[in-house]
C-alpha cells in the first residue's frame, strides 16, 4: 500500500472492514470490537493536530490473545485505580494498538470511523488479515501522520 497523500493514507477509508455488529453503548463496542476514533485532544501537543486518530479496543480475549500480545506488547494494567474519576470527565480508558499503551479518549467529543468486531476466533481472524495487510506494513512516521492527520 503506497502512501503519498493524506487521501491515501486514509488506512481504513472502506471504513473499517467491518461485518454487522449492532453495539448498545461504547463499553460494549470498544469491549467487542477494535475501533477506529477520531476524538480532539484535551490536552493540546505542539506541532500537533488538535485532533487525533486510534485505533483502540477494550476486549480482554482479543488484548490477551498471543498474537495480540506479541503484536501489540500488550501487558495488563499494572496499577490501581486512576487519581482522579474517570466519569466526571467523561473519559474512557482504551488500549491504543497503533502506540501500544493505555489512553483516556474523551467521550463528550469523538467519532467513530468503523471498526472490526473481535468476539469469536473468526472475527479476530478477519482482524489479523487486515493487520497483516495494512497495520504491519506501517513505519514510526506513518503512525504520526496516521494519529495527527486532519481535523473535524
Amino acid at each position: 500500500m503506497a502512501i503519498d497523500n493524506k487521501q491515501d493514507f486514509l488506512i481504513l477509508k472502506t471504513p473499517l472492514p467491518s461485518k454487522s455488529f449492532k453495539y448498545k453503548d461504547v463499553d460494549d463496542l470498544f469491549g467487542n470490537a477494535v475501533v477506529e476514533l477520531h476524538f480532539r485532544r484535551r490536552n493540546y501537543k505542539r506541532f500537533a493536530s488538535y485532533t487525533r486518530f486510534m485505533l483502540a479496543t477494550t476486549s480482554v480475549k482479543f488484548l490477551n490473545s498471543i498474537p495480540a500480545k506479541a503484536a501489540f506488547h500488550f501487558v495488563p494494567p499494572t496499577k490501581g485505580n486512576a487519581a482522579y474519576n474517570a466519569d466526571a470527565y467523561q473519559l474512557k480508558t482504551v488500549y491504543d494498538l497503533i502506540w501500544q499503551d493505555w489512553r483516556n479518549i474523551n467521550l463528550r467529543d469523538f467519532q467513530i470511523q468503523g471498526y472490526i468486531p473481535v468476539r469469536t476466533d473468526p472475527e479476530m481472524n478477519y482482524f489479523w488479515l487486515f493487520f497483516r495487510d495494512v497495520l504491519s506494513k506501517l513505519g514510526g512516521y506513518d503512525k504520526v501522520r496516521y494519529t495527527n492527520r486532519g481535523s473535524y
